[in-house]
């Protein structure tokens, strides 16, 4: 898990920790803080951001080399949220085995209040669980995400996006 300590990020993924727990074996949560502040405009300057992806990429890496006895990771942000029917999916995955290397899983975005089912930001299908020894995390700053060796399938249920506190 991931998420900004300044945003009540911190919060929620203690709540889904439980919930994640009975899935894994192992919960890691990725801080992103690093105890330096940039102004609005240095913070989006684009070596800052090709830096920024590159250190998580780099963390992801790291931890995900260093958890040797699971076969799988789940990546989530702080903001996302499992629906049920993708809790079942990922439980069966995990149970039962598969042939596949890694999963896309749908991701649906909320924005001003409402779900949004259009305009690029849907369908949003992002690779998010996979087998650790056939992914790498790739670091890009645009469309971050794991590079996979190996087949990719797709689960059932959603991931529900909050990037904004307006939903």
């Amino acid at each position: 898990c991931e998420g900004n300590s300044r945003d009540n990020s911190y919060t929620h993924i203690m709540m889904e920790k439980t919930r994640l727990s009975k899935m894994f074996r192992k919960f890691i949560v990725l801080k992103r803080d690093t105890g330096l502040y940039y102004s609005p405009y240095q913070r989006h300057l684009e070596e800052v951001q090709n830096l920024r992806y590159k250190l998580i990429a780099e963390a992801r890496n790291l931890i995900a080399s260093k958890i040797t006895d699971e076969e799988y990771v789940f990546w989530i942000d702080a903001d996302e949220w499992l629906t049920p029917e993708l809790e079942r999916s990922i439980k069966n995955i995990l149970r039962t085995g598969s042939n596949y290397s890694g999963y896309y899983i749908l991701r649906q975005s909320c924005y001003l209040g409402r779900w949004m089912r259009h305009s690029g930001w849907y369908p949003d299908w992002v690779l998010r669980l996979f087998r650790r020894k056939e992914a790498s995390f790739n670091g890009k700053a645009v469309h971050e995400g794991v590079k996979l060796t190996g087949n990719i399938g797709r689960l059932s249920g959603k991931l529900l996006h909050h990037p904004y506190r307006d939903c």
